[in-house]
C-alpha cells in the first residue's frame, strides 16, 4: 500500500467498502497509483471482488488554489452526491462514479470505479479507420446521447434564460479580449465581435429553455464506454445551469474532433447519431444549442490560442487545428444552423 494512504485511512477505506458491498468482513484491498499530479488517484481494487473504487487524495504539494480547502473538497463531494441524486435512477448499464465517502481530515474522496473504454482514447486509437467504417463511434455517440437525454430529462426544469445566458456571455467576452490579444488566432476584431454577437442574438431568442443539474464537462475523455455499457466520470465541473451546456459541448466535440480531414466528411452523420438518441428523452431548443456549440467551439480556440507548444511538429498541429475552428467560427456567423443539419 502506497505511503501516502496512511494506515489510518487505509482502516476507513476499507470500512467504507465492505458498507458499500455489504460484506460481513473487512475486505483486503489493494491501490495502483494511476495519477500524480496535484492530487493523487488511486485504483483501489479489493480481494475476491470485480467492483473497483477510485481514491482522489489532495497531495499535500498542490498548487491550485484551493485545493487543500475543505470548503472546496466537501463542494467537490456535494457535486458527486448531486450529480449520483439523477444517474441512480439511470438504466443498468448506465451510471457515474458514484460517491462512496469523504474524509476531510485525510483530504481524500472515495467513488466507485467504472468500467469501459475511454472514449477520447477509442476514437484516437481508431482514428484511421472512421473514414470509411464508423459504425462503432456512431453506437458509441448515440450511447452517449442516450446517457446525457435520459440524465437531464430526471435533471431538467423550465427556466428564464437570461441570468444564466447572460452570465455565460460575459465568461465569452472575456474569452475574446484574450483571443484577440492573440494575433495568431487568424480572426479580425470584427469577426471576432461577430461571433460574440451571434450568440448573443442565439440566447435572445429563447426566453426560457431547461435548465438543471449539469455535468458541466461532458467530453470524449470523461466517458467511459464499450457498445452497450456507458459511465460518466469528473463531476468537478458539475452545477446548476442550461442543459444545453452539456449538449453544445458535445456536438463541438464531435466537429473538434473532425479536424482531419480526412474525417471531415462524417461530422454531421456523427453529430445526429448523438442527437437522434439525445432527443428520444428532451427537446432540443435550437438557439441555445447553436449558442453553446459555438461557444464551446471558441473555448477550443481560446485554449489553443493560449498553449506554449514545443517543437516543429506540435507548433504545426496547433496551428492546423486554430485555422479549422477559426473557419467553423466564420461559416457559423453566416450559417447558425450548420451545427444541427
Amino acid at each position: 500500500m502506497s505511503n501516502n494512504i496512511t494506515t489510518d485511512l487505509q482502516d476507513k477505506i476499507k470500512e467504507a467498502i465492505s458498507q458499500d458491498l455489504q460484506l460481513e468482513e473487512m475486505p483486503a484491498i489493494g491501490a495502483r497509483l494511476i495519477y500524480s499530479d496535484d492530487r493523487k488517484i488511486y485504483r483501489i481494487s479489493v480481494e475476491g471482488e470485480d467492483q473497483f473504487y477510485i481514491l482522489k487524495l489532495r497531495d499535500l504539494s498542490a498548487v491550485k488554489e484551493g485545493d487543500l480547502d475543505e470548503e472546496n473538497i466537501s463542494g467537490e463531494h456535494e457535486k458527486l452526491v448531486n450529480a449520483w441524486k439523477n444517474a441512480k435512477h439511470l438504466p443498468v448499464n448506465y451510471s457515474m462514479s458514484k460517491p462512496v465517502a469523504i474524509w476531510l481530515d485525510h483530504k481524500a474522496i472515495l467513488m466507485s470505479g467504472c468500467v469501459g473504454d475511454n472514449l477520447n482514447n477509442f476514437f484516437n486509437q481508431h482514428i484511421l479507420k472512421w473514414t470509411f467504417n464508423n459504425s462503432q463511434l456512431k453506437q458509441r455517440l448515440s450511447i452517449s446521447g442516450d446517457w446525457l437525454g435520459q440524465y437531464h430529462q430526471l435533471a431538467g426544469k423550465p427556466q428564464a434564460t437570461a441570468d444564466l445566458a447572460n452570465h455565460r456571455l460575459s465568461h465569452v467576452k472575456r474569452m475574446l479580449a484574450i483571443v484577440e490579444e492573440n494575433s495568431n488566432t487568424g480572426l479580425s476584431s470584427a469577426e471576432l465581435q461577430d461571433v460574440c454577437d451571434k450568440i448573443s442574438l442565439r440566447f435572445s431568442q429563447s426566453t426560457e429553455d431547461l435548465s438543471g443539474h449539469i455535468h458541466g464537462n461532458f467530453a470524449y475523455r470523461n466517458i467511459l464506454c464499450n457498445d452497450d455499457v456507458i459511465n460518466l466520470v469528473d463531476f468537478e465541473d458539475a452545477r446548476h445551469d442550461l442543459l444545453a451546456y452539456d449538449t453544445g459541448q458535445f456536438i463541438a466535440e464531435i466537429w473538434f474532433k473532425s479536424y482531419l480531414p480526412w474525417i471531415r466528411h462524417t461530422t454531421h452523420s456523427l453529430t445526429n447519431s448523438f442527437i437522434k438518441n439525445y432527443q428520444k428523452h428532451v427537446s432540443l431548443n435550437q438557439n441555445t444549442i447553436d449558442a453553446f456549440t459555438a461557444y464551446h467551439i471558441l473555448v477550443h480556440l481560446y485554449e489553443h490560442s493560449t498553449r506554449n507548444p514545443r517543437g516543429f511538429a506540435a507548433v504545426k498541429l496547433i496551428k492546423f487545428r486554430m485555422n479549422y475552428l477559426k473557419k467553423i467560427l466564420k461559416r457559423w456567423t453566416s450559417n447558425p444552423d450548420q451545427f444541427l443539419v
